[in-house]
């Protein structure tokens, strides 16, 4: 492994350790393995370039947005379960979609990132504190949170497929006679079946 350049270690996050694998060419490559149990916290490579996360069977890269750089390290949360893997790649040439500047440091309420037509964008949970991440640039952006508002369902339509017994009743063949039946609904809540009036319709006693 030393002579393809290959470095192996177990690095320890909070909750169990990590088995990390290196190979380096022009950019570096970086495979995370989790042979614990459930894993979350902060892995320190010493690689610098801009990171993506590779998928192994298709090759493609998505750049990585949030994480800090320090004396030549780079340092990238993870949360893994039970044998789980990632892969990292280091690009030296390559720049990210946000290569002016990335996240350095988000709230917790933030779910994760997406990047379309070269921008960013976060996901985040609601909460009741504000949410923010901070850039690289220095830059802080506190991100509106406004929700959705509350819908309120009401006057149903229910599509109910009645079972009746055979226009032959001397036909074996044929198991019952199926037809659909719309009914309308109203108020918020759906009736329970006994209250639609086609209780025996469908074998729903």
């Amino acid at each position: 492994m030393e002579d393809l350049l290959i470095l192996s270690k177990k690095l320890a996050l909070s909750q169990g350790p990590q088995l990390i694998a290196m190979a380096r060419d022009s950019d570096g490559y970086v495979y995370v393995y989790n042979d614990g149990d459930f894993s979350t916290g902060s892995i320190s490579f010493q690689a610098t370039g801009s990171p993506f996360a590779l998928d192994a069977w298709t090759g493609e890269e998505t750049p990585i947005t949030e994480y800090s750089v320090s004396q030549g390290r780079t340092n990238i949360s993870f949360s893994l379960k039970s044998t789980e893997t990632r892969i990292v790649k280091f690009s030296a040439s390559r720049k990210s979609a946000n290569n002016e500047s990335h996240v350095i440091w988000s709230s917790d309420s933030v779910l994760g990132y997406y990047v379309d037509s070269g921008k960013v964008w976060a996901k985040a949970a609601a909460s009741d504190s504000a949410t923010s991440v901070k850039l690289s640039s220095g830059k802080t952006v506190t991100l509106d949170q406004q929700g959705q508002s509350q819908i309120s369902l009401g006057n149903w339509s229910v599509v109910l497929e009645q079972w009746l017994p055979p226009d032959n009743l001397y036909d074996v063949e044929t198991v019952a006679n199926k037809k659909n039946v719309s009914l309308s609904v109203s108020g918020f809540s759906l009736s329970s079946w006994k209250d639609l009036g086609y209780q025996n319709s469908s074998g729903v006693a």
